[in-house]
């Protein structure tokens, strides 16, 4: 005899918690996204000021 509730029931459980990985995920490249960029942003205009400064 199959107790088929059980499954469903342990289905949904793990597709919501694998929706939940996925969505932290993404959430964490996005931030790691947005720091990358913020680095790169910032010392751009130093570096443009220095070349202007120092030639």
């Amino acid at each position: 005899m199959v107790n088929v509730p059980w499954n469903i029931s342990r289905f949904k459980e793990l597709t919501h918690h694998a929706a939940n990985i996925r969505s932290q995920a993404i959430g964490g490249l996005n931030m790691g996204r947005g720091i990358l960029l913020w680095l790169l942003g910032i010392p751009l205009p130093i570096v443009i000021l220095l070349v202007l400064f120092l030639r």
